[in-house]
């Protein structure tokens, strides 16, 4: 009569894989200047990326958010502070000890997928409004002081080209 779990698992995962992968207005991005509101970036600014450097970013798309968002607590995959983020916005995670059979040392998983880890959960997303940072190419920026979100490039598509993305299988064996 009812679904079986796996079934709703991966229903509920195509659905977070069509979620936007944007930013709340007050999730705090690390830029030339400090640390600045997403809602603050424009064409041009200068942003911190993990390969350790600055890149300017080529636009702000802005997108009607789903309405529900991902709580990450403080002291959680490098957030110092309670951050929101869109069930579909991708964070870079260290494979740790499951870095042999993945066979990468980092990988992006969708925030929605971190839901029941380490103190992560879904409630009302505090916008309705989300802001996209697109660079000239595809990179993962460090914000929260710590949290490493992935900002697409002008010719991301779909999925991100250069890091692959964990299944909830291959995350769970990462958090393990």
């Amino acid at each position: 009569m009812f679904p079986d779990r796996a079934t709703r698992c991966a229903a509920a995962a195509a659905v977070t894989a069509l979620v936007p992968c944007g930013l709340m207005p007050d999730t705090l991005i690390d830029t030339a200047e400090g640390w600045r509101p997403a809602s603050a970036l424009v064409r041009g600014t200068e942003v911190h990326t993990v390969d350790g450097g600055l890149r300017s970013v080529a636009a702000v798309r802005q997108l009607a958010g789903p309405g529900d968002a991902i709580r990450i607590p403080g002291g959680s995959f490098g957030a110092d502070d309670e951050t929101w983020l869109s069930p579909g916005q991708m964070i870079l995670l260290d494979t740790g000890a499951a870095m042999g059979r993945l066979n990468v040392p980092v990988a992006l998983v969708r925030a929605g997928h971190l839901v029941g880890h380490r103190g992560v959960r879904r409630g009302r997303a505090p916008s309705d409004l989300l802001f996209q940072p697109v660079l000239q190419e595809e990179e993962v920026l460090f914000a929260s002081t710590g949290l490493r979100l992935f900002a697409p490039g002008q010719t991301t598509d779909l999925e991100p080209q250069s890091y692959p993305v964990l299944t909830h299988e291959e995350l769970r064996e990462v958090l393990r």
